[in-house]
Formats: structure tokens, C-alpha cells, sequence
């Protein structure tokens, strides 16, 4: 979700569009996990946001994918790392509404025709998993977290109570993606994780305040409702502001708090990078600096996204080198 930064290694949601598919400093030996883990995500995240399927065949799409891992999680233990049919819930398959292909020439519609006996196919998302995660010892459960996340953007009105809540959310959506990474390039362990984690929250919560009008036209909203009632504010607030195109200045400093909190997070999370492999560690420079770019626009922008939602162009590039520098230090 961070907005259109340098190809990162961890992200949150919508669309991935930070994945390091396109990466020059991605190993040409990854790419083909990386790209199957990419299509899974942003298959998965499709079938919980786009098109005009009900909740439930959403649901049901979903939980047809977390079928699938289940099985895959199976046969990986058993050292069944061939091609193998997964035995589907017909349910939750048949109610499963048809997406168009995500534009990157990858067809991933469903449903998935049956074979014979009620057997399905596992999903073409789930099949072109299993040779990398089986090559690569990778677990299932980051991708079933992520499935869980996406399951929770599927309800009519997504709110949040707390940090503790929205943090929670964090480490579903987009943690996973992070650790996926960094096992991909054999440096995930106890204290990585820590800083993995820290970057992947921080960038989805800069992201959720990027995209604050975003999300509220689609009945979500990303600010903790306790910290809004300790502004002295609700849920208007940012419906208001929304129609006006402006925040109020009681609004503009609570963006700014929650601004401030996020850069803290990722600011710890460079930790990170003198920990890891070099190329895996220039590309969480830049990473980093996208992020931290992102909240200087914010700052720059009067801490008012839904005037102008802060994004990265070629126009960043002296701040996003000077930051990028500044992370070698």
C-alpha cells in the first residue's frame, strides 16, 4: 500500500504494488517465488476489494484459497512436492464469484472447474505456490494470515478501536509479506523478525493515512476510534472532511500524531538493515526512504491527505536519495 516508492520487499495490501518483482537488486534465483507469492497476494487481496461480489461469495473465494493452502501445508509435510489434486470444499468453491484477470497477463479467475468425484484442482494461484515454497522451504501460514486480513475486509464497515486493533490488522496483512521475504533470502530469525515487523506495520500505517478518503468511501477507516474520541472527535469528523475535501485542524493534528507514531515505527525498523544480505539491504533503503518521504509530504501538506493525498514522483528524487544516504549511517 505505501504509495509508488523504489520496488520494496515489504508491503501491505492493495495490489503489492511494492513487490520486488521488477527489482534490479531482486537475485534472478527469487524471482520466480517472489512472483508466484506477488500473484497469490494480490489474487487473494482482488477477490476481498474488487468487482461487485457479495460478502459471502467474497468469503467463500476466500475461504477456497485457505482450503487450498491447508492442503498444500499437508502434502509440503509429507514431502509431497509434485503436482498433486487438493480436495476442495465444493461449497465454498461453487459460490465464488468470477474476477477478470489481474492485469499482469496472469489469468487467476474463478470458480475453478471440477474434476471428477467433486475433486477440485487447487487454485492456479495455490499450484504455481507449491514448487517455490517446497524449493525454498517457505511455511504456508504468512500466506493463510494474509487470507485472514483480506477475509476481514470483506465486512461492510471495517473499524478499529484501538492501535492494539489496527496493529493486529498489520500483522496479517502485511507483516507476512515481510517474512516471506526475508526467509526467501535466508535471514529471517528472532531479531530480524522484530524489525521486519516494525517496517511491514509502519508502511501499512502510513499507507492507511495516505489513503484516509480513500478508505472512508468504501466504509473503512483506519484511525483508532479511542484516539479519535480523545481528540474530541468522531467518525464525522472524517466523514466531514471528506466532503469538504479538507481536514479540520482537529483532525490535521491527530493525522499528525498517528503520522508521527508510524515514522517512529519505521525509523526502529531500520534496524533491519544492517542485519541482512547487502543487495536485500539497498533495497530496504529504499524502502525505508519511501516510507519516510511519504511522511514528510504529509508534514509538508499540513497533515491534510484528503486535500491532496501525499504521493512520490520523479520530484522526490533528491529527498528520497538524501534519506537513502542518510539510512547507511
Amino acid at each position: 500500500m505505501p504509495a509508488p516508492a523504489p520496488a520494496g520487499v515489504v508491503t501491505g495490501v492493495d495490489h503489492y504494488e511494492n513487490f520486488p518483482v521488477g527489482s534490479l537488486l531482486l537475485p534472478s534465483r527469487l524471482r520466480p517465488a517472489v512472483l508466484a507469492i506477488y500473484r497469490f497476494a494480490r489474487h487473494a487481496d482482488d477477490l476481498a476489494d474488487e468487482g461487485d461480489a457479495s460478502m459471502a461469495q467474497r468469503l467463500a473465494a476466500l475461504d477456497a484459497l485457505d482450503d487450498a493452502l491447508v492442503v498444500l501445508d499437508g502434502d509440503l509435510a509429507r514431502g509431497c512436492n509434485g503436482v498433486a489434486t487438493a480436495t476442495l470444499t465444493s461449497t465454498a468453491a461453487a459460490a465464488a464469484p468470477t474476477l477478470a484477470p489481474a492485469n499482469d497477463g496472469f489469468d487467476a479467475n474463478i470458480p475453478y472447474p471440477p474434476a471428477s468425484h467433486d475433486d477440485l484442482a487447487p487454485p492456479p494461484v495455490v499450484a504455481q505456490l507449491r514448487p517455490h515454497l517446497a524449493a525454498h522451504g517457505l511455511p504456508v501460514a504468512p500466506l493463510r494470515a494474509l487470507l485472514s486480513a483480506f477475509s476481514q475486509d470483506t465486512v461492510p464497515a471495517v473499524r478499529h478501536r484501538d492501535r492494539a486493533s489496527l496493529l493486529d490488522y498489520c500483522s496479517r496483512s502485511a507483516n507476512p509479506v515481510g517474512e516471506l521475504m526475508l526467509r526467501l533470502f535466508g535471514a529471517w530469525n528472532a531479531q530480524t523478525r522484530v524489525h521486519s515487523d516494525q517496517i511491514c506495520s509502519a508502511l501499512q500505517l502510513i499507507n492507511f493515512l495516505q489513503d484516509l478518503a480513500i478508505d472512508w468511501r468504501r466504509n473503512r477507516l483506519y484511525l483508532p476510534l479511542d484516539a479519535l474520541r480523545a481528540a474530541g472527535l468522531d467518525e464525522r469528523a472524517v466523514a466531514q472532511a471528506v466532503a469538504e475535501s479538507r481536514v479540520s485542524p482537529a483532525l490535521a493534528a491527530l493525522i499528525a500524531d498517528q503520522t508521527r507514531q508510524a515514522r517512529a515505527l519505521l525509523v526502529q525498523g531500520a534496524a533491519l538493515v544492517p542485519l541482512v544480505p547487502r543487495r536485500l539491504g539497498w533495497e530496504l533503503r529504499a524502502i525505508i526512504a519511501g516510507g519516510l518521504r511519504i511522511t514528510e509530504r504529509l508534514h509538508d501538506g499540513g497533515y491534510d491527505p484528503v486535500a491532496a493525498r501525499p504521493k512520490l514522483s520523479w520530484r522526490d528524487g533528491p529527498a528520497l536519495v538524501r534519506l537513502w544516504r542518510r539510512l547507511a549511517t
